[in-house]
């Protein structure tokens, strides 16, 4: 419960500094974020079977996933900002709620795949408020 209400507040603070941004460079968060999310979920297997022999699966898979999800969010944002170097004006409200709105989003999709990483580490089962079930060999969870 705690961990949710911990990541949910993550979720509002990013929501809450894509405010400021706009609605113009939020969305453009949200684009080169759902874009680099999935460049990461589509190359980290191959990225890991390159060092799988030094590091190992229990560290390879998550530090894969998340450095091709930052390398790749940090230049297609660093070339978004190159191409285009100042937004779109809008009015101010709309600016400010729609770039709450695409903020929000934003954090969703940045934590969501921080925390996909986090599960893949190897790390106790119950560190974050969460403990798989097992079954019993009829099916019934225990």
């Amino acid at each position: 419960m705690l961990f949710s209400l911990a990541v949910a507040l993550m979720v509002l603070l990013v929501a809450a500094f894509w405010v400021y941004q706009g609605l113009f460079n939020g969305v453009l968060m949200l684009l080169c974020s759902i874009v680099a999310c999935m460049v990461a979920f589509g190359f980290y297997e191959d990225l890991h079977s390159v060092w799988s022999g030094t590091i190992g699966p229990g560290l390879g898979l998550p530090l894969a996933l998340i450095l091709i999800f930052l390398v790749t969010l940090f230049a297609l944002r660093f070339i978004t900002d190159k191409v285009i170097p100042d937004g779109v004006h809008l009015p101010v409200a709309v600016d400010f709620a729609g770039g709450g709105v695409a903020g929000f989003f934003t954090g969703m999709v940045v934590i969501g795949t921080a925390l996909v990483a986090a599960q893949m580490a190897p790390i106790g089962a119950s560190v974050f408020g969460f403990d798989r079930m097992s079954a019993d060999p009829q099916g019934v969870m225990v």
